[in-house]
């Protein structure tokens, strides 16, 4: 945590401000979607994962099977999506360092690729990558007996919080 003081500036009352922390592997840091009956996804929509809460933050996971934007038809594009957040925290942009990993379930070579985004208040914000594997190639390791699992681990997230 960090901060700064101000010599003649009267302190806020408790509970009106607030304070920022960057948190390393914080609890739930590592989530994985497990996607079972993967060939029954509608190729061409976006597929996102249930909701799940790091730091102060609902996050999802989100899919496009077939690829998104430039990569449509090229790329199988992972996403990680901010959403709204826990009860009574301040909304704010939040920081996220973090790897989006699509999982090899035979000789556990994953294909991983890091990110870090500030991502807005609003929800819905995400970051990801859209060519972030060939289609091609997303086969047996990663596909097995239709299934497929995709997961994401946070190294490090902002938590803003009244203090």
């Amino acid at each position: 945590m960090f901060g700064v003081k101000f010599h003649g500036i009267e302190p806020a009352n408790p509970g009106t401000a607030e304070c920022f922390s960057l948190i390393e592997k914080p609890l739930n840091h590592k989530v994985t979607w497990m996607m079972s009956k993967f060939s029954s996804f509608n190729p061409g929509k976006a597929h996102q994962s249930n909701e799940f809460v790091v730091g102060t933050r609902k996050w999802r996971l989100e899919v496009h099977p077939r690829g998104y934007m430039d990569e449509k038809d090229k790329s199988f594009s992972v996403y990680l999506s901010a959403e709204g957040f826990v009860n009574n925290a301040p909304m704010t942009k939040t920081y996220a360092k973090f790897k989006l990993r699509v999982l090899d379930q035979v000789s556990w070579n994953h294909v991983e690729e890091s990110g870090l985004s500030w991502f807005d208040a609003e929800p819905s914000d995400q970051s990801g990558f859209a060519d972030f594997m060939p289609l091609g190639k997303l086969n047996e390791p990663y596909l097995v007996k239709d299934k497929l699992y995709v997961g994401v681990e946070f190294e490090v997230v902002s938590t803003t919080y009244y203090c």
